[in-house]
C-alpha cells in the first residue's frame, strides 16, 4: 500500500497537511539505501528535499495525484506555502 513506482510520483502536488497549502510538486525521486528522497520544485521556485518516510509523508493519493507531508521547521521558507 505505501509503495509507489518513481514515474507515478513525478509531477504530483505536494500539500502541507497543516495548513492544506499547496508546496509544488515532486520534481525528482532520489533513491538511497537508506530512503528515497522527494525533491520538491516549490510554488516559490526554490527546491526543497523530503525523505519519504512515514513520519513526513502523511498521504499518497495516486488516483488525485497529491501528497500530503507533515513538515518540520527548517524544510522550507514560510512564504513557500501557499493556499490554494
Amino acid at each position: 500500500d505505501d509503495t509507489f513506482y518513481v514515474r507515478d510520483l513525478m509531477g504530483c502536488a505536494v500539500l502541507d497537511g497543516r495548513t492544506g497549502g499547496k508546496l509544488g510538486n515532486i520534481k525528482e525521486v532520489l533513491q538511497g539505501a537508506a530512503q528515497d528522497v522527494y525533491v520538491i520544485t516549490l510554488l516559490s521556485g526554490k527546491e526543497t528535499m523530503i525523505p519519504a518516510v512515514a513520519e513526513f509523508v502523511k498521504k499518497v493519493d495516486m488516483a488525485q495525484r497529491i501528497v500530503t507531508v507533515a513538515l518540520i521547521p527548517g524544510f522550507i521558507d514560510d512564504e513557500a506555502v501557499r493556499t490554494e
